[in-house]
């Protein structure tokens, strides 16, 4: 089977539940979308260093501990309630903060969504003020217990020294000062090398730099672009999935022929046409397909109902039986509608078109339905299959029942398009 074949059959025969499937999402994702109020993003920005960074790493490094930390939900929660907002910090941690860097400056942005554009821009600022004190402590906590500690040390050294004077005033033994003094020339040493650590490290935390908001005053506040167009393509792919998954499931159900061609090979007849060719040239190729197998009454029918309203409009321009006793004309009446006004019908369009179907006449071949076929033209009668080639299978297998039934030869095959002249099918 090839590819075109496959398409017919897929796509090509399901093509409105396909667009229905594609549809549905479509029409779904467009109602909610403007039933939803529109979404509004506030934007702080943070200075996290004034050194910039020396790579593209580091820089992904800032901005995925401002983004880790303004997701917290502790801190969302804080800023919650700083901002005097009720909201579920859980929902908005997971769905309205983000973070991004700018570049590669240590600048970082954070935004916040909100249904109101007031709650949207006070949460932003209480967020990205959360996020630096919690930055900024998680610094300077360390540094404090360490300063903390040294001070300790120090009041305990100078204590220590203190208490070697007071013990060398008291002393009478020269050997016992000389001891002391040595006590206290350690304690003294050991109580400067303290304190100079103790200064360097002042010295450090005033050059270190803090974590600062920017515009925490007066943060910008920006309509967020709808995302109608992203969730459409979504719902368009996920409807064309939808839709091919249940055509394939049908089709595997309920198979349908693969085409004209695969009803010609099925039938093994020929292509003789399409119905969008001039009737004069339709009814010529098939009057002479007919006198090759010797068949001199072309049976028109279809495989399923569609195939047969064609057939029935493809019946009425061809060279329909002239020369018919009335009772033939009556059962072919049953049949077609007009069916004693339909040669009239066919005669009055030849004659408009200026075409010439006296070949069929000339060669003795006369087209007709299944229920104008007479005793006397059993013998001599064949079939003409029209059809779109997409009809189902179990229908084929019903006409070739009823071939078989006949024994009639299958001249060939007539295709009907999608448009014809005159409104019919084709």
């Amino acid at each position: 089977m090839t590819v075109e074949e496959l398409f017919r059959r897929i796509v090509r025969a399901h093509l409105g539940i396909i667009a229905l499937c594609v549809l549905i999402p479509l029409v779904a994702i467009g109602v909610v979308e403007t039933r939803q109020k529109p979404m509004w993003s506030g934007v702080v920005r943070i200075q996290v260093d004034s050194a910039p960074p020396s790579s593209t790493t580091e820089a992904d490094a800032l901005s995925s501990r401002v983004l880790a930390l303004a997701t917290t939900p502790r801190l969302v929660r804080q800023a919650l309630g700083k901002a005097d907002l009720e909201r579920n910090a859980q929902v908005v941690a997971l769905h309205h903060v983000a973070a991004e860097r700018l570049g590669e400056a240590p600048i970082v942005e954070v935004r916040v969504s909100d249904r109101s554009a007031q709650a949207a821009g006070r949460l932003s600022a209480a967020l990205a003020a959360r996020v630096a004190a919690f930055m900024n402590d998680a610094t300077t906590g360390p540094f404090r217990r360490v300063i903390a500690d040294l001070d300790s040390q120090v009041a305990q050294a100078q204590a220590a020294q203190t208490d070697l004077m007071n013990q060398l005033t008291d002393t009478r033994g020269r050997r016992q000062r000389d001891t002391l003094r040595l006590k206290i020339s350690v304690a003294g040493q050991s109580v400067n090398q303290l304190k100079t650590q103790r200064d360097a490290l002042l010295l450090s935390d005033a050059q270190r730099n803090p974590v600062v908001v920017i515009d925490a005053a007066s943060p910008e506040v920006n309509q967020v672009p709808s995302s109608l167009p992203a969730r459409g393509v979504l719902a368009l792919l996920l409807g064309l999935v939808v839709g091919l998954t249940v055509a394939v499931l049908l089709e595997t159900l309920r198979p349908r022929l693969a085409g004209p061609r695969a009803l010609a090979r099925r039938l093994q007849a020929p292509v003789l046409g399409n119905t969008g060719m001039r009737p004069a040239a339709l009814a010529n190729a098939v009057t002479l397909a007919a006198r090759r197998q010797g068949v001199e009454t072309v049976v028109v029918l279809g495989v399923d109902d569609k195939d047969e309203k064609a057939a029935g409009g493809l019946l009425s321009e061809m060279p329909a039986a002239r020369g018919v006793p009335q009772e033939g004309k009556a059962a072919s009446a049953m049949k077609v509608p007009r069916g004693a006004d339909r040669e009239a019908g066919a005669s009055a369009r030849q004659q408009h078109e200026g075409l010439d179907l006296g070949l069929a006449e000339e060669l003795g071949v006369r087209f007709a339905d299944l229920a104008s076929v007479r005793a006397a033209d059993e013998h001599t009668a064949g079939v003409l299959v029209v059809s779109a080639g997409n009809a189902q299978q179990v229908r084929l297998e019903a006409l070739e029942d009823v071939l078989k039934a006949m024994r009639w030869p299958v001249v060939g095959i007539v295709v009907t398009n999608s448009k014809s002249r005159g409104g019919r099918p084709r």
